[in-house]
């Protein structure tokens, strides 16, 4: 059993990158994941390139935390990338954080010779949320009957007094967990689950509308890890019918969760104009630039980083099994691939249908590749 990781990655292509003003930040774009807003930004910063992760979450509706472990990463021309942790929230007086990242991410000099391609320049924020505090809500049940209870389940820190027969039926992997070795088990510790997901998860499956903007996504992931066709199908249910979520947003979840109908919905819900489709940025392809496990730096927020080379394939590949920042489901759409969109439009049926529209074979073979490959096979 792997552990659960709530990881996203923010890409961003900033344009015009040799007239950014002396010390006035540029972002990118809002996007919105486990419930909190995210984005980069950059700016030129006295001959050196500051590279930042924001959370604009504001500090006025209640005390928030969301622990994580960062790594900023250029992506054009010579790959370069840092990596850090941080708390971002307000629980803490002392430490306000609403950004964090480098002051002194590289020269700025380096980076237009090195790395700004047609002055643009790619980056991408890998992010894995370790704990987050604040945003659970109010409970609905409370499962703290020890009497009527046949196993303890400890979650984070708190105690759930559960059924194993409910929990079986419910979920293929606590059916496989009770039938092998701890069938005779009274108390089980599941360090990898999220405490706020799993009561919210338990008051579904107890049959209490729970779902929401803001959990649906924990949720999901969670039913995905266990396997509660339940759970995961009333989450669908919600995006496709009830969410007001950006379709960029849906469609990665189609992708990420395996959710099929919200895929057919969010094929559907492209026939309408290209110019309004949401489009995301192109993923790295060009893997020998990616940096080995072994390369990793941990530099304070002000601490010029170091100059860093691209390694070998066989490092690369090995950094890419060990890394948990690494988030390889990512939706690939191009920006340039308009011809492409039309295409998928023009066809809701199966890759063989898109294979055989006329703006198919006006793309070229990458665009064909990253812009089908995944969101059509889930049709």
């Amino acid at each position: 059993m792997s552990t659960i990781s709530k990881k996203f990655v923010l890409k961003h292509t900033f344009k015009n990158v040799s007239s950014i003003i002396e010390k006035k930040p540029v972002f990118s774009g809002e996007e919105e994941h486990f419930n909190v807003p995210w984005r980069i930004y950059i700016a030129r910063n006295d001959g050196n390139l500051s590279f930042y992760l924001n959370c604009p979450k504001s500090f006025k509706i209640g005390n928030w935390s969301v622990k994580t472990q960062i790594q900023l990463r250029i992506v054009s021309g010579y790959n370069r990338f840092l990596s850090a942790e941080n708390t971002f929230g307000n629980t803490n007086p002392q430490n306000l954080f609403t950004s964090y990242g480098f002051a002194s991410f590289m020269n700025w000099e380096t980076m237009m010779t090195e790395c700004v391609i047609n002055d643009t320049l790619e980056v991408e924020a890998h992010v894995l949320i370790e704990k987050m505090t604040g945003f659970n809500e109010e409970k609905l049940i409370y499962f703290n009957d020890e009497d009527l209870s046949d196993v303890m389940m400890l979650i984070g820190e708190n105690k759930f007094y559960l059924s194993k027969q409910f929990l079986a039926s419910q979920s293929s992997y606590f059916k496989s967990l009770f039938m092998e070795k701890n069938k005779k088990t009274s108390k089980l510790a599941l360090p990898f689950i999220d405490s706020d997901d799993f009561q919210k998860l338990l008051e579904l499956l107890h049959g209490h509308p729970v779902i929401n903007e803001n959990n649906v996504e924990g949720i999901v992931l969670l039913a995905k890890l266990i396997d509660s066709p339940l759970a995961k199908r009333q989450c669908e249910e919600f995006l496709v019918e009830k969410s007001k979520k950006s379709l960029q947003k849906r469609m990665q979840m189609a992708e990420r969760y395996k959710l099929k109908k919200l895929a057919s919905f969010c094929a559907e819900s492209l026939n309408v104009p290209v110019e309004s489709v949401p489009v995301m940025q192109p993923k790295l392809d060009n893997v020998e630039n990616v940096i080995p496990n072994h390369a990793f730096y941990a530099q304070t927020a002000n601490s010029p980083p170091p100059l860093i080379t691209p390694k070998t394939i066989d490092e690369v590949m090995e950094y890419k099994s060990n890394s948990a920042l690494i988030d390889t489901s990512s939706t690939v759409l191009d920006e340039s691939s308009n011809k492409g969109l039309k295409c998928l439009m023009d066809s809701k049926k199966k890759a063989v249908d898109v294979k055989s529209s006329p703006e198919y074979s006006e793309l070229s073979s990458d665009t064909k590749g990253r812009l089908f490959e995944r969101l059509v096979l889930l049709l």
